[in-house]
């Protein structure tokens, strides 16, 4: 036995270039080249020989496909050796009641068992009384005859075949070529036939992994939750102490399901359902993930569930958690959480929420429920059948009332998870011609059910934490591992194979399953060999289930009776609770305006505070500018400023709408071609060489076409002068001093302003759709203005048209265009600067990236104001 403190290394010391790893699983053949790999990258080694390590069953057809003379067989594979043994029996047996299908399968699973354990053909036949072994048997020579025929083998017969035709397939292997045969507590007859083979032509090594010391802990638990809980955060502490630690989670086969999944990552990464995509960082048991792991398609799901019914507590608090309420209102979502923590817990419908929680709510806690009252419906559509389509539009057009998939920060994830949330309604569609018209319960089930199969590959953060039944550990070594589950009505497990020869042949050749004693001798040298594959290994389980007591299963007797009675974590409730009583709060001066300052960035530091206060005070106040960063070709910024320049040249004499109307078509194009060539002129070193000439022609015909589609918008706008063109103006406001600049200003024939910006980036809303500011630009100019403004605007500029964001004020409605006082906007605008020049320095951690650590700055942004003014 390896006494190395690392997984493996007693194997990889006696790997070499003409070494052959043999496993006894193809998990542990993944595994273990993963480990290797990673040894190898933690020394200085630049390059080194791909390891041979195989599952022997794939080594055997590896062997077999590359055997480099002429082969006369072929191999099948699995799906087609099922089809070809389902016409056999349908050669022997015409019962329609039963599925020829699934016994073939079975069929095909005794044939391998044959084959393992080198029973011959004439055994079977002289021990065959019952139907179904009779069945069985005509069925085996049938088949074996096509293979014999066709030349054909298939993973049964394939180990016979190597054995009858060894020679060629080991004569040829180099005399110095040794394998290495790893995992193995027990060995089949084929298997040590080959092994007999092979030692006669190389050297052969049985190498185990298994520790020599080890530290074991047995702990129980209330219930199986409160286990997979305990063991998330058993696991998750053990990756802060060491990210590099390699660490398994067994489970029994029936625990191998979505709801552990689900309790196991409430303590392992607590949070998750509130993050937009978290799945990276999900601990799942296989590398494939369901699009119902990606939180945010969760929480559409438990929402479009609630449209219908009623839903537990805990998926209510969920859904108040996502990342759509938090970005609504966190503070009234959390209010709203721990309200609903004090409710019975039981399955709520919305409606009774709103009547129970609308009652004494805040002004915070109405904007979240009056969002729940928006999605509910108006009638109960729900309960009749309709078409899937119709529910498609119908659970659509609820989810973009509250714009449930608006991107409010531009992210390509939400781009992504719109992806597959309109992928899976297209799905859904597939089966509408079996559903003419179904009950939205029966809809929500497909569309659940289809959540599920959807796969797609992403790697997880944490490849190395394994969560593995005990099915699948064979051979498998860790630093650390937790054995879950292990209770006296589960182990010894109940196994059940069927057999289709007779019970005296499966006694005769000592089987697996051949008798009770049998399968409990395995099951005990299983737990025995997985009790030493990790330096530390923890045993548990749940005392109750079901109202059923339960006790430590006998199969591992080591003489230590004790048990610690393990805690249950919580799941990420008591996360989030806990989390302030530890906060360290350090008192810091905050870093008022005491006289007049200038405040650097304007209108962008103002709109930079509605994001992150602390990043505008370092951008504004303390003046911190991104490093320049240099790019080849036009960039978007000076291509903005090319035709910002030609617009203010080509209005500089303030032509009224109506001057405009009297342009010739020849004037309207000198006019034009003059504004361009003067704001072109400005950066003419730019544009040197060849190259660049041509990426001139091609961007001024594009600033052509703007200015055109330009003036033609102006001309069919109400009759209007120019108040003034690219108005430089200075803003004094509790003390800070800012200064901007104005586009346009328009003043219609009434006298009254209209505020202009022109934008030839990506469109934005100057409000968000509850008419909240989203975009503050406007509304300083408007302040800067101290005038009454009748309207502001942006005017978006492209090639291709030229549109209009515009906000007319309360005043003056027009009801095709969006309406606001003006004047709310303006004072919300000086109450941003008068919390800037109080020294607001609050951080929302969402804006900042997950390496910046924004923490940090909490305590040193008064020292960055002392080291300013001692430098001053």
């Amino acid at each position: 036995m390896s006494d190395s403190t690392l997984p493996y290394q007693k194997l990889i010391r006696n790997i070499n270039k003409n070494t052959i790893v043999i496993t006894s699983s193809s998990n542990l053949a993944t595994d273990f080249k993963e480990q290797y790999t990673l040894d190898k990258l933690s020394k200085p080694e630049y390059a080194w020989d791909t390891p041979k390590i195989y599952y022997w069953r794939d080594w055997l057809r590896y062997s077999f496909l590359n055997f480099n003379k002429k082969n006369e067989y072929t191999l099948l594979n699995d799906i087609t050796a099922l089809n070809l043994i389902e016409k056999c029996i349908s050669e022997n047996l015409s019962n329609p009641l039963i599925k020829n299908q699934n016994l073939a399968n079975h069929f095909f699973e005794n044939m391998q068992r044959i084959s393992d354990w080198c029973i011959p053909l004439s055994e079977i036949e002289k021990n065959s009384y019952t139907q179904e072994e009779v069945l069985f048997l005509k069925t085996l020579i049938s088949y074996k005859e096509k293979l014999r025929n066709a030349k054909w083998i298939d993973k049964t017969s394939l180990l016979s075949h190597f054995i009858e035709f060894k020679d060629n397939y080991l004569s040829n292997k180099n005399s110095t070529e040794n394998y290495i045969f790893t995992g193995f507590t027990t060995t089949t007859p084929i298997l040590e036939k080959i092994c007999d083979h092979l030692s006669l032509i190389c050297k052969i090594d049985f190498i185990d992994n298994l520790y020599l010391q080890v530290n074991k802990k047995k702990m129980r638990f209330d219930n199986s939750e409160s286990e997979f809980r305990a063991a998330g955060k058993w696991a998750k502490d053990l990756v802060l102490e060491n990210p590099r630690k390699k660490i398994g989670i067994v489970f029994n086969n029936k625990d191998i399901c979505k709801k552990t999944e689900l309790v196991f990552n409430d303590s392992f990464y607590p949070g998750w359902q509130s993050q937009l995509n978290g799945s990276t960082r999900y601990a799942k048991f296989t590398t494939s993930r369901s699009i119902n792991d990606i939180p945010y398609i969760y929480h559409t799901l438990t929402l479009v569930s609630w449209y219908d019914q009623a839903i537990p507590s805990k998926d209510i608090s969920v859904l108040l958690r996502s990342i759509y309420f938090q970005k609504n209102n966190s503070k009234g979502a959390y209010s709203l959480d721990q309200k609903i923590k004090k409710l019975p817990e039981k399955n709520w419908r919305i409606n009774e929420i709103l009547s129970i929680l609308n009652h004494e709510a805040s002004q915070d806690e109405l904007i979240i429920l009056n969002i729940l009252k928006d999605f509910m419906t108006e009638d109960e559509s729900y309960s009749m059948t309709k078409s899937i389509r119709n529910w498609i539009d119908i659970i659509n057009s609820n989810l973009k009332k509250i714009n449930w998939f608006c991107d409010t920060d531009g992210s390509d994830e939400m781009s992504l998870i719109k992806g597959h949330w309109f992928g899976l309604l297209r799905e859904i569609e597939i089966p509408a011609k079996v559903y003419k018209k179904i009950s939205f319960s029966l809809f929500l089930n497909l569309m659940k059910s289809l959540a599920e199969r959807i796969k797609f590959n992403q790697a997880s953060s944490f490849r190395n934490i394994k969560l593995i039944s005990y099915d699948d550990v064979d051979g498998m070594i860790f630093d650390n591992l937790w054995l879950t589950g292990l209770d006296n009505h589960q182990w010894p497990v109940k196994r059940k194979f069927q057999y289709f020869i007779s019970s005296d042949l499966v006694k005769k050749y000592d089987m697996p399953e051949s008798s009770p004693e049998k399968s409990v001798a395995s099951q005990s040298l299983l737990l025995e060999c997985l009790s030493s594959s990790a330096s530390d290994v923890v045993y548990s389980y749940s005392k109750f289930k079901d109202e059923m007591r339960l006790d430590f299963t006998n199969l591992l007797s080591d003489g230590d009776d004790y048990f610690s009675d393990g805690d249950d974590p919580g799941w990420f409730y008591g996360y989030y609770q806990n989390t302030k009583a530890n906060i360290i709060t350090i008192e810091e001066t905050l870093p008022k305006v005491e006289k007049l300052e200038k405040l650097k960035g304007g209108v962008s530091t103002i709109q930079l505070y509605s994001q992150d206060p602390f990043s505008s005070f370092a951008n504004g106040r303390l003046k911190i500018a991104q490093p320049t960063t240099y790019s080849y070709g036009l960039t978007p910024l000076m291509r903005g400023t090319l035709i910002h320049n030609a617009i203010a040249t080509l209005f500089s004499e303030m032509p009224s709408s109506l001057d405009l109307k009297k342009w010739t078509k020849d004037q309207k194009k000198k006019n034009v071609s003059i504004a361009i060539d003067s704001s072109y002129k400005k950066i003419s070193d730019y544009f040197k060489g060849e190259l660049a000439e041509s990426i001139k022609f091609h961007e001024k015909k594009k600033s052509e076409i703007i200015l055109n589609s330009l003036i033609d918008f102006f001309v069919n706008q109400s009759d209007h002068t120019i108040h003034s063109i690219e108005e430089n103006m200075n803003f004094t406001h509790a003390n800070l001093i800012l200064n901007l600049k104005v586009d346009r200003i328009n003043q219609s024939l009434d006298g009254k302003l209209h505020i202009i910006d022109f934008k030839t980036g990506k469109k934005i809303k100057i409000l968000d759709n509850k008419g909240n500011i989203k975009s503050s630009q406007l509304f300083a100019y408007a302040a800067a203005m101290k005038t009454n403004i009748k309207s502001i605007s942006y005017i978006f500029l492209s090639q291709d048209e030229i549109s209009e964001e515009i906000i007319i004020d309360q005043d003056d409605i027009d009801q095709s265009k969006q309406s606001l006082n003006i004047k709310n906007g303006i004072n919300q605008i000086y109450s941003i600067i008068e919390n800037i020049g109080k020294g607001d320095i609050r951080i929302n951690i969402k804006t900042h990236s997950k390496n910046e650590m924004p923490y940090r700055h909490l305590h040193v942004v008064s020292r960055i104001k002392e080291l300013i003014q001692s430098k001053s």
